[in-house]
């Protein structure tokens, strides 16, 4: 039966030998405006004759006059946090309405991209989901958002993939079998060197990759005890932020600080919000020799991405409250001696007005920083 959302006259028609049809809706991903959607879109088997499509989650036939018609055959919604069924109607010129057509949209999302180097030249990536609903994967380098029918969907959740030169990234989809394709995953890959990646293997923990003018070194991050700053720290090392800046205040007796200055000199304006000060006293996490913290004005909730490591024990930046001290989140388990002393090493002034002589003659730049795991 036929509630009173139905139209009178022809437009109240259901299908019939003359009436459209949907065919088939299919489901994809896409990119709009920095977010990821699921793409509705619908087929008829006479399409020159349809004029509008209707998508809801009632499954009460709509009038042919209904506001849910646009003159389009997809429709973007966000991807749903629990299964959402979705009734696709057609109508032609004439006000004529084809059958529904249902289609599920189910929650699901890549939840990692899991790296091991197997060899000089190469990398195995192992994808993996929490919603036991996928059925194949594609990682690729291309932009674009793949379809339900492209050929880079294998079953298999586990890709090789060759160390490449310079961070490139690498974009992961899953496919279930009702052909929904997740939401975008990133994962880069770069030329971190053997010891590096090797710490970063026997390390439990997220690990980033950062390659300076002067050597390399590796940073494991401490997720569980100052989750706020690493997840914060990260955001801006898979937005590429730290690329071609420099370390732009260095005190052999001290930390090196970087994150916040180009390489010319011009200060680079952070993209995200100051976090919450995850003070040593809360977290246990001491500012010893080799540990990351993050740099912050005299406000404690100030921090955004400016970082220093610290280059010898320095206690008095730990606090004596929750509300003061400087966040420590990691540590370098690679790349100290060696980069990290020559950050130390470099020659320093004292610039006009300053109050300490801290600014580098020559000021060491990252090239890059990546996340390993």
């Amino acid at each position: 039966m036929c509630g009173s959302g139905c139209g009178g006259g022809s437009g109240a028609s259901t299908a019939g030998s003359s009436a459209p049809a949907v065919s088939s809706v299919s489901l994809n991903a896409a990119e709009a405006n920095g977010s990821t959607y699921v793409a509705m879109t619908a087929a008829s088997s006479n399409d020159k004759t349809v004029v509008a499509y209707c998508f809801q989650t009632s499954s009460e036939a709509p009038s042919a006059t209904d506001a849910c018609f646009k003159p389009t055959k997809v429709q973007y919604i966000q991807p749903p946090t629990a299964s959402v069924v979705y009734y696709v109607w057609a109508k032609d010129s004439s006000g004529r309405l084809s059958s529904a057509v249902s289609r599920t949209v189910a929650p699901f999302a890549i939840g990692a991209a899991d790296v091991t180097r197997i060899s000089a030249a190469q990398y195995r990536m192992a994808v993996s989901a929490p919603n036991t609903t996928i059925t194949s994967y594609c990682v690729t380098k291309e932009t674009a958002v793949p379809r339900a029918d492209d050929l880079c969907f294998k079953q298999d959740s586990s890709f090789g993939a060759p160390v490449p030169d310079s961070p490139t990234t690498y974009y992961v989809y899953g496919q279930d079998n009702l052909e929904n394709i997740s939401p975008q995953f990133t994962r880069v890959l770069g030329p971190c060197s053997d010891e590096g990646f090797a710490k970063s293997y026997a390390s439990t923990l997220p690990t980033v990759c950062v390659s300076t003018s002067l050597g390399e070194f590796v940073l494991e991050l401490e997720k569980d005890k100052a989750p706020t700053t690493v997840t914060n720290f990260l955001k801006y090392v898979n937005d590429g932020f730290y690329s071609n800046t420099v370390f732009h205040r260095i005190m052999s007796n001290f930390m090196v600080q970087g994150g916040g200055f180009n390489t010319d000199g011009s200060q680079k304006v952070s993209t995200y919000s100051a976090i919450t000060l995850e003070s040593p006293t809360t977290t246990g996490l001491s500012n010893l020799t080799g540990t990351i913290s993050m740099a912050r004005t005299t406000e404690a909730n100030s921090a955004t991405s400016q970082f220093f490591i610290n280059v010898v024990d320095n206690f008095a930046l730990n606090g004596a409250s929750s509300t003061d001290g400087y966040a420590v989140f990691g540590r370098v388990i690679s790349g100290m001696e060696a980069t990290v002393q020559t950050l130390r090493e470099v020659s320093v002034h004292k610039a006009s007005g300053a109050t300490e002589k801290s600014t580098p003659d020559s000021p060491p730049i990252i090239y890059w920083a990546y996340q390993l795991k």
